[in-house]
């Protein structure tokens, strides 16, 4: 097959991206990847993978169909309708405040879904959170991010909150942080107590219960305190039972949060929970390389690599060491080199000092020890010769990571919690009974912690 619409379908994404109001994210998360495969009389099947998009071919089809149809028409001169399919299911690849009042209600200004870098460890986070801005209480409602600290949750919340008021100007959109929904929540309880009323706790639940969509940040911050915790979950109820989106972030996902009454994880559960992972060495340089663009001191790329190659804690590290060394460019007015980066983050970076092991970092090396690849780890083959490996991958996880086990199990193919502490369990009990196992955790262990 070898039709005008396959051999112009880049023209046909550059008309879209010239000439309609689509932004560039969503062109290129929900219609670029369309892969073309059949078209004959006018009619034309579009493929798309989901393991990259998500459950997102009714969105696409409800909302970028017409004008797909209006590119593909006005470069190829072809009128065409259009079927919309999911690719057969392959074995999963490899993933790597200015405010309104109190209410937080305007976000950064470099938070949005245009600079947000996409990598593999952030990539269904992101994927989720743009189908989320463009079509709010139809696609994944509720949505959970998790992750620790400064990889991007916030980035993300504030990204669907501004693009959904940009596109949906009617609808009633409140981003704010969990500490000050309790706050708030205090205060009201205090105020009705001193006025022997309830108007103050009538209206803090009338201004959460008539919004349209509901963005809280590190909700883990409300877990324990009962009466918040209490007070959130009949919001969370009401906003969904009247089909307004909810949209969360956490430092753990939900089967994790201590103190959660059971019948609220089941609910938490219920929502599409995704996580994102810390940066591996490529998500480093790539975050580095588009930071620097926008920097007023450009730093050179050996300076970029020694940074993203000993900081792979979180984002906020990585600006902070390119900070640091833009600070001693205009301390000493001298040139960047890399010497001069080494002794600025020395308080930082010491090279003796083990590096962060993440799970992409244990992924790849067990890889390569044992002559697999990474497909056969996250597949679903049982064999000893990679069944073995993966629980390694497992035990090595648990034992020099924070990650959970349900964040260890999505990444080894959406395998199942307890999954992962049996093969953690495998390994551990194995290793003072096997000299070969024992001798291949130490060659591993010593690269990752050179």
């Amino acid at each position: 097959m070898n039709s005008n619409i396959q051999t112009q379908w880049s023209q046909i994404i550059q008309w879209l991206m010239d000439e309609t109001n689509l932004s560039s994210p969503v062109i290129r998360t929900f219609i670029e990847p369309l892969e073309i495969v059949s078209h004959q009389d006018h009619f034309l099947i579009l493929q798309a993978d989901k393991d990259k998009i998500g459950d997102s071919i009714n969105l696409i089809r409800n909302k970028y169909d017409a004008i797909l149809r209006v590119a593909i028409e006005t470069i190829t001169g072809e009128s065409v309708e259009i079927e919309y399919e999911y690719k057969a299911k392959k074995e999963p690849e490899f993933q790597e405040k200015s405010a309104e009042s109190k209410d937080f209600t305007s976000f950064y200004s470099d938070n949005s879904f245009e600079n947000f870098v996409q990598t593999s460890t952030n990539q269904f986070a992101f994927t989720a959170s743009l189908a989320v801005a463009e079509s709010p209480s139809q696609s994944y409602n509720p949505l959970f991010i998790y992750s620790s600290p400064g990889l991007g949750k916030t980035h993300l919340l504030h990204s669907i909150a501004r693009s959904i008021r940009e596109h949906y100007p009617d609808l009633n959109v409140l981003y704010i942080p969990s500490e000050v929904f309790v706050n708030q929540l205090v205060d009201a309880l205090r105020r009705n107590k001193e006025s022997g009323g309830n108007s103050a706790i009538n209206n803090f639940r009338k201004k959460y219960r008539n919004v349209d969509v509901l963005l809280i940040d590190d909700i883990q911050f409300i877990i324990g305190k009962d009466s918040s915790q209490m007070e959130f979950f009949f919001t969370y109820e009401a906003l969904l039972n009247d089909g307004k989106q909810i949209v969360l972030s956490s430092d753990k996902p939900p089967r994790d949060l201590e103190n959660l009454d059971e019948r609220y994880i089941s609910r938490f559960n219920s929502s599409l929970s995704v996580s994102i992972d810390p940066p591996d060495y490529e998500t480093s340089l790539a975050f580095l390389k588009n930071y620097r663009d926008k920097a007023n001191i450009k730093l050179e790329d050996d300076i970029l690599n020694y940074i993203a190659s000993n900081i792979r804690t979180n984002i906020r590290e990585l600006i902070g060491a390119y900070t640091k060394v833009t600070i001693g460019v205009q301390l000493t007015h001298e040139e960047s080199n890399l010497e001069m980066a080494k002794a600025a983050l020395q308080d930082m970076i010491t090279p003796n000092v083990s590096k962060v092991i993440t799970l992409n970092n244990i992924i790849q090396i067990v890889c390569e020890h044992y002559d697999i690849s990474k497909e056969d780890i996250v597949g679903k083959k049982r064999m000893k010769s990679i069944s073995m490996p993966r629980q390694v991958i497992m035990y090595l996880a648990r034992e020099y990571t924070n990650l959970s086990t349900t964040a260890i199990g999505n990444s080894l193919g959406n395998r199942d919690h307890t999954t992962i502490i049996h093969g953690y369990e495998q390994i551990k009990n194995a290793i003072p009974e096997d000299e070969k196992l024992e001798h291949d955790l130490d060659i591993i262990k010593k690269q990752l912690l050179p």
